[in-house]
């Protein structure tokens, strides 16, 4: 059975606001290879890179997962070597 994969309020608002494609979220999280446990928020990050506004950028996707469904919480464009830091901190852990 495939999981359900539901957009919050917080998402949706985040795309509009950042003139971020519909689908980037869902593609992002189905297909990085690049996935931590936010050991500060207790949530997940799947990151993946996209072009965005003529740009090639790295998103960081925020979602809770269960048996039955990801729940995608919001997305935001990573800047230069806040992934990277992220990792060296110990606030994520690679899974």
């Amino acid at each position: 059975m495939d999981k359900v994969i539901r957009y919050t309020p917080h998402l949706l608002l985040r795309l509009g606001l950042r003139d971020i494609p519909h689908a980037l979220p869902k593609h992002i999280c189905m297909s990085s290879r690049d996935r931590y446990a936010d050991l500060q928020t207790r949530k997940y990050v799947a990151v993946g890179s996209a072009d965005h506004k003529s740009k090639s950028r790295e998103f960081a996707v925020i979602y809770e997962e269960t048996a039955k469904e990801i729940l995608l919480i919001s997305i935001h464009p990573l800047k230069p070597y806040q992934k990277q830091n992220r990792i060296a901190s110990g606030r994520w852990k690679k899974i």
